[in-house]
């Protein structure tokens, strides 16, 4: 059995990187646990009724990854069902853009604190039950943005890059 959690799992890339796991597991004939943890509870359960059709055990956590009660929390109810989690994928975030002068420094926060310090929360919360279980793996996803900056989206070129520094750390 695999227990996967993915941030922003309800939709987007979160939702397909759900799907491909699930049907990868169904074809295998393997077990899967996946917990979708997301502010978008309405997606979450379509969400999770695909990933039931396909066999998967699913589990979902209102989470907030800027809110490291929320974070705590997800972390509490994986160990209730499943006892650990094997798998994180850091997959939340958020995008803005406009040029130097006109995308606000409060959008550089919003950004920032989703995109990276969210994830670092996410796993420093979640390093312990890895450390604890002996195994356990972070996926962080970043953007070709992090490595080939796109014009116009400087918050998002920084945050990304800052992901790929994090991840390789």
């Amino acid at each position: 059995m695999t227990r996967v959690l993915i941030t922003g799992g309800a939709t987007g890339f979160g939702k397909a990187l759900a799907l491909c796991w699930a049907k990868h597991y169904q074809k295998a004939n393997k077990k899967l646990c996946i917990c979708i943890a997301d502010i978008h509870e309405e997606r979450a359960l379509e969400t999770m009724a695909d990933l039931k059709a396909l066999g998967a055990n699913v589990l979902f956590s209102v989470c907030d990854i800027t809110d490291i009660k929320q974070i705590r929390a997800t972390q509490v109810l994986v160990d209730e069902h499943w006892q650990g989690i094997d798998v994180v994928i850091n997959n939340a975030g958020v995008a803005t853009g406009g040029s130097l002068k006109s995308e606000t420094i409060e959008k550089w926060q919003w950004v920032f604190n989703i995109n990276l310090f969210g994830m670092v929360q996410v796993s420093q919360v979640f390093v312990d039950s890895f450390r604890s279980q002996g195994h356990g793996y972070f996926i962080n996803i970043a953007s070709q943005a992090g490595v080939t900056p796109v014009p116009l989206m400087g918050s998002y070129n920084a945050v990304k890059a800052a992901v790929v520094s994090f991840s390789e750390t």
